[in-house]
């Protein structure tokens, strides 16, 4: 993670670029271990924030994993990502990987709440990175066309930020998630 938020209680550390590399090939190591002989129908990328990543080591461990372990047609992948993570770049890597849902942790539109929980991003980025995961994916792509392709979680059950969230979700297929603060670390 780039950074850690006040209410996550997962084990995490801080980005450091230098060690992106050596963990995709230990994590690429672990999955070639585990996965032989099976095929997926559900991927999830996540437990931290995939999309904290460069994009070109994005780009080389989705690669990796295309080509070494087997997918079921119509798979269900979804990759957690952050506002403040996604690129341009980086939408159009996860849409030609396969990958049919974001699971985005935008939180709050509140800058109070933001700020309070450490967040990486402002309420200003939100949109935007919400329109850039909307890229992966398109209404219906899923594996069932009633499927949401984008989850977004919400620390907040504030009005405003559900209403404005509703906003945004018009045409796509959006499921909301409002989450409760658990005290963190």
């Amino acid at each position: 993670c780039r950074d850690r938020c006040s209410y996550c209680d997962f084990y995490s550390t801080k980005y450091h670029e230098p060690a992106v590399d050596p963990y995709l090939g230990f994590l690429q190591m672990e999955l070639k271990r585990r996965a032989a002989g099976y095929e997926f129908d559900t991927v999830f990328f996540g437990g931290g924030t995939p999309t904290s990543i460069g994009a070109e080591s994005l780009r080389r461990f989705l690669d990796w994993f295309a080509a070494n372990l087997r997918l079921a047609p119509g798979v269900e992948w979804t990759v957690e990502a952050n506002p403040g993570t996604v690129t341009p770049e980086k939408a159009r890597l996860l849409k030609t990987a396969g990958v049919t849902r974001v699971s985005m942790g935008a939180q709050s539109f509140d800058p109070g709440i933001l700020k309070a929980m450490k967040r990486i991003h402002s309420a200003d980025d939100l949109v935007p990175d919400l329109d850039l995961a909307a890229l992966v994916m398109e209404p219906g792509n899923g594996p069932q066309s009633d499927e949401p392709g984008m989850h977004v979680r919400f620390l907040t059950n504030r009005s405003a930020d559900m209403a404005m969230l509703r906003a945004f979700a018009g045409a796509l297929r959006v499921a909301i998630e409002s989450m409760q603060y658990s005290g963190g670390q």
